[in-house]
């Protein structure tokens, strides 16, 4: 049975919105498959690097995503422009990430 939660965070520059989603994963057994449950969604600008770490370990470290599920939330960071350098401070944290890039092109 899997029932896990997953954190993703778009971070931004200062005048830019960052982004943050709390997402449940269960299995279904009617259906047979992975189910994706949205429970939360936030934006917020004009914050700074170290407030956006904070934001995100403050949502890592609710008691419902670890007492609810066998493992710790899973962690995806948007490692373009300011994610890498934010990847190091949540490992300054002790919350690891998985850093995700993105790019056009091959």
């Amino acid at each position: 049975m899997i029932d896990r939660y997953i954190l993703s965070l778009d971070p931004a520059q200062l005048r830019d919105y960052s982004a943050l989603s709390a997402v449940r994963m269960r299995y279904d057994k009617v259906c047979r498959k992975v189910l994706y449950d949205l429970v939360n969604m936030e934006r917020r600008q004009r914050i700074g690097y170290d407030e956006i770490v904070q934001w995100a370990s403050a949502a890592y470290n609710t008691p419902d995503f670890h007492y609810r599920s066998l493992e710790p939330p899973l962690c995806l960071l948007d490692a373009t422009g300011p994610g890498l350098a934010l990847r190091d401070m949540f490992r300054l944290n002790g919350i690891r990430v998985v850093p995700i890039m993105i790019t056009s092109g091959q």
